[in-house]
Formats: structure tokens, sequence, C-alpha cells
């Protein structure tokens, strides 16, 4: 968080104001960390230099920046400001770490939600791998069927083939004893 813009002595005056505040600092400061750096990401315009802006170092007044968050802090309406939604830092129990159960629910659902699309998704594609696997057998029972049909057929043919020989042999020989007994 911030490790990545921030060098490690403006990471823990960053850090000392957050913890001697409110938890909505934080995002006051990321607020701010944005109004500060309104020039350079107004000359952004490709999503690549936001992606880069955002995970290097840049010359940012870190003192500017916190006076900019208390501002924030300060002159926030508070029917919008996030101190109504947070509650304050409580420290940590002594011994085992305390019951934690006030996490955001709409992140629970959503991930409850994404996992039960992506369990759907694998079963759909189960399922068209199975249609995929029926339909190739099928076509190969199709090939194999066509084969033997093409086969049957060539085998008639062949026999019709010889039929016809046959036919014409036993003709020819009609006609030999057509002229051999009736010679006119």
């Amino acid at each position: 968080m911030f490790s990545e813009v921030l060098t490690t002595e403006e990471w823990l005056k960053m850090f000392d104001n957050v913890f001697s505040n409110h938890p909505s600092y934080l995002l006051m400061f990321v607020a701010a960390y944005a109004i500060c750096s309104r020039a350079p990401l107004l000359h952004c315009n490709q999503k690549e230099d936001f992606e880069y802006f955002f995970h290097h170092r840049n010359n940012l007044d870190i003192s500017a920046m916190l006076k900019e968050a208390y501002h924030l802090m300060e002159c926030t309406p508070a029917d919008i400001h996030p101190q109504r939604m947070l509650d304050d830092f409580v420290p940590l129990t002594k011994g085992q770490y305390p019951i934690f159960n006030k996490y955001p629910t709409f992140i629970v659902d959503y991930q409850s939600q994404e996992r039960e699309r992506i369990r759907q998704d694998e079963i759909e594609y189960l399922r068209e791998r199975q249609l995929a696997h029926e339909l190739e057998a099928k076509a190969a029972q199709q090939k194999v069927d066509d084969e033997k049909w093409y086969r049957k057929q060539e085998l008639l043919r062949e026999a019709e083939e010889q039929r016809r020989k046959i036919l014409l042999k036993e003709e020819e020989k009609l006609a030999e004893q057509k002229q051999r007994y009736f010679p006119f």
C-alpha cells in the first residue's frame, strides 16, 4: 500500500498520520495523492500510462499530500464522509486475536457469487466437453456406418456387374443356340 510510489521515509510519515487519525484518513490520503498528482495524471492518455504512474515512484511532496488529506478530512460533508461508515481503530487483545466478523458482507457475497459463477462455468464447460465427445463418437460411428454402407454398395455393384456378365453370357449362349437350331 503506497510502498511502490513512496520512499521508506515518506511511507513511514504517511502511516504515522494514518495510525494517529481515524481509519478514513487512509482513504483521504488516497484522494490527496490523486489530487496532488493532477498535472501528471492529466497528461496520461493510455491505460498503460496510468498503470505505470501508480506503480512507480513519483516526485511528489509528502507534506503537501498529508496537508491535502487533512483538508479533505475537514471539508468533506458529514453525509458522505467515510468516517460515518468506518469504526475507529481498535487495539488487538493480548494473547489471541479478537473475533473479527465486521467485514463488508458485499465482498463476501460477491466472492460467493463469483465462486458460484465459476462453478457454473466449469459445469457448462464440462457439459460442452461431454457433448463434444459424444458428437465426436457419433461422427466416428457415422463414419464407420458410412464406410460399411459404401462397402455394401460396392459389393452390390460388383454383384450386379457379375449378374449382368452372367446374363450377357447366357444371352450369347441362347443366341448361339438359336442360330444353331434355327439358322434362317
